[in-house]
């Protein structure tokens, strides 16, 4: 038994490549992304000490966050993004990835389509939970 060609499969595919280019989805997600980024940026400097690292490109974003202090890790796990990520998804009903290896990164892989509506519903659900773990923490 040999592989076949599937015309199905080839006619999704140059659909999608079709889409992509009509749309100029790559374009508008750099715009979007680095629109994102700056939203995230602006959370992190707004409440210290939660954010190491903010890098991507385009719509694929990563965050790193602090190590939680000793005294708040039952209460929020060994990293920020633990604390957060229970809110996004608990709360705002928003599905956000830690990074396989890395347990203190997030990963925002949004679709091409992500309307910007979107990402500030995102922007503003994390801000929410950000700030709740910062007034926590720094009283």
């Amino acid at each position: 038994m040999g592989s076949s060609p599937n015309g199905i499969s080839a006619a999704a595919g140059l659909a999608s490549l079709e889409y992509i280019l009509e749309h100029d989805l790559i374009s508008a997600a750099a715009e979007k992304g680095e629109y994102f980024i700056g939203e995230l940026k602006r959370i992190g400097e707004k409440y210290p000490g939660i954010f190491k690292e903010i890098r991507g490109k385009g719509l694929m974003i990563g965050l790193e966050t602090y190590e939680t202090p000793e005294a708040y890790k039952l209460q929020f796990g060994d990293y920020y993004a633990d604390a957060i990520n229970n809110d996004l998804v608990d709360i705002y009903r928003i599905q956000a990835n830690h990074t396989i290896n890395n347990p203190a990164v997030f990963r925002f892989l949004p679709p091409l389509t992500i309307r910007k509506e979107d990402l500030d519903y995102v922007a503003d659900a994390f801000e929410k939970s950000v700030k709740k773990i910062y007034e926590t923490v720094n009283g």
